[in-house]
């Protein structure tokens, strides 16, 4: 794995988790839970659930110059894709690309407009990551 596919990785976990954190912000509890696991280090993972293990979910894997997405939506139903790391498009819209599908097949019930609020509010939060803005 290249050293510029990990540090993309760490910066688009860092925009997927403040996404999720403004998408509990937004519905005022805790709707989501991430976690990052790099026991691993060929294949660091990034993880959503929703709650019980039958719910939706989101696994996304970096495995050398892609991100493998494994997902399960509400109806129990699961899917897997996976995109290269392209110049061409820049971390938080990596990031909100790997989301968005998921988001919109698990959680058709919430408002489309409380979603992008979410996403708006997590894209102009300031980020930790030395040398990029939010």
């Amino acid at each position: 794995m290249s050293a510029q596919s990990l540090e993309r990785w760490t910066r688009i976990v860092a925009v997927m988790t403040r996404m999720v954190g403004a998408y509990n912000v937004a519905f005022e509890r805790q709707v989501l839970n991430a976690d990052e696991d790099r026991s691993d280090p060929d294949r660091p993972t990034f993880t959503i659930q929703t709650g019980a293990d039958a719910s939706p979910s989101l696994s996304a894997s970096l495995e050398g110059p892609l991100i493998c997405v494994r997902s399960r939506d509400a109806r129990g139903v699961s899917c897997a894709t996976e995109f290269r790391l392209s110049p061409g498009r820049d971390d938080d819209q990596a990031a909100t690309y790997v989301l968005q599908q998921w988001m919109e097949r698990c959680h058709p019930t919430e408002t489309k407009s409380t979603a992008d609020m979410a996403c708006t509010m997590s894209l102009n939060a300031p980020t930790t990551t030395p040398g990029k803005s939010g």
